[in-house]
């Protein structure tokens, strides 16, 4: 679904769209050394969007919310809804 289209199906109420590229590196390998391991390691990446009510543009804490614990926020884009 493409960002046009939430911004069309967001709730009445919303004055904000905010999408989330978070993500973070993993390894399998206990004592994790990089360069010898590096078949075993590697990052994982996903997104997230949501709505938010108000006047001022949704706060860097606020947009965290939509980033799930032990995730990294790497990027956001907020737009406002135009109605």
């Amino acid at each position: 679904m493409s960002t046009a289209v939430r911004e069309q199906c967001a709730p009445s109420e919303a004055d904000w769209y905010v999408e989330v590229i978070y993500g973070k590196t993993f390894c399998e390998h206990k004592n994790c050394r990089r360069d010898e391991c590096a078949r075993r390691c590697g990052t994982e990446t996903d997104y997230n969007y949501g709505y938010f009510k108000g006047e001022e543009r949704p706060s860097i804490p606020d947009r965290d919310c939509l980033v799930p614990d032990g995730y990294v926020r790497l990027e956001s884009t907020v737009k406002r809804i135009e109605r």
